[in-house]
């Protein structure tokens, strides 16, 4: 807060110059509260500059950083509205010339990409409900935008993303190595299957009703599989003519069970031996990846 001393000493002119740095921020006051702040701390600086405790000027030229704070903070969120606007003008020989709209503005008054965007990601993404999206773009954005809406937009997200969708379940049929898993989730108060297919690079995701292998032979993506698949020994995978392999992460949490309720000895020797090849095989990926870097720093030079 400014005190009268801070301008004590100033002259008339420069107490003329911030009154009207002050009616602009005041004119400017609908701007982001985090740059109005930013303004208003320059101007604060600014007049300190001017005076000291004993109402001498300060050599601000051979000032020196003493400290520094960093206060990490997000801009207060609004919406903005473009208006776009054609042109009509007739030249000399008569002709009418009209400008036009750019090619995705079709409405007289319509939500833009990027709100369709975030609230895709808030239903599909976060796993909000229709309505409390909505809300949360009114409480946020100040848009009332209705369930039904939100619902046609993920329905074109769904079209616009189906090539991607597509790219992502040949790269994993394709992969050398494919672990594979399935969990429940509620669909209109309904029991759905939410199934995975994953590889180090790709991440398939389908929701069937079902979760043994209906579900995988509707979805497809593994129906001709013959490399390793890595499971948790549901039954249905078994079905699948390929390699199979199970998951260590399994095969410890049902070790640790054993290990706890039976008192025997041997659960927790299997956890130590699975333990040590998963250890073997990380430093002989390190290794690999090393003289992978090493050749291909060689070949360079």
């Amino acid at each position: 807060m400014l005190t009268p001393s801070d301008t004590s000493t100033l002259s008339h002119e420069e107490k003329d110059a911030l009154l009207q740095e002050k009616d602009a921020l005041l004119e400017h006051k609908d701007a982001l509260i985090g740059q109005l702040v930013v303004r208003v701390q320059e101007l604060v600086t600014r007049i300190q500059e001017f005076v000291t405790q004993v109402q001498e000027a300060l050599p601000v030229a051979q000032a020196q950083v003493q400290e520094r704070r960093q206060v990490f903070d997000i801009p207060v969120p609004r919406h903005e509205v473009t208006e776009y606007r054609t042109l009509s003008l007739v030249c000399q020989c008569g002709k009418l010339h009209e400008s036009r709209f750019p090619e995705k503005v079709t409405e007289h008054v319509q939500y833009g990409p990027n709100i369709r965007a975030v609230a895709v990601h808030l239903i599909q993404g976060q796993l909000l409900p229709y309505a409390r999206t909505s809300e949360l773009m009114a409480d946020l954005y100040q848009l009332d935008i209705s369930p039904g809406t939100l619902h046609g937009w993920t329905h074109e997200a769904d079209a616009l993303l189906s090539p991607s969708v597509q790219a992502i379940a040949q790269q994993v049929s394709q992969s050398p190595v494919v672990h594979v898993d399935e969990s429940g989730l509620r669909v209109q108060a309904k029991l759905q299957w939410l199934h995975t297919s994953v590889t180090p690079t790709h991440t398939w995701y389908g929701v069937h009703p079902k979760r043994g292998i209906e579900a995988v032979n509707a979805f497809g993506v593994l129906k001709d599989y013959a490399d390793v698949l890595v499971h948790d020994c549901w039954a249905p995978y078994w079905l699948i003519q390929c390699v199979h392999a199970l998951c260590n992460a399994h095969l410890l949490r049902e070790l640790t069970f054993l290990a706890q309720s039976s008192g025997q000895a041997w659960p927790q020797r299997m956890m130590d031996m699975l333990l040590a090849a998963h250890r073997g095989c990380e430093r002989a990926r390190t290794q690999g990846e090393s003289q992978r870097c090493r050749h291909a720093k060689c070949c360079v030079g």
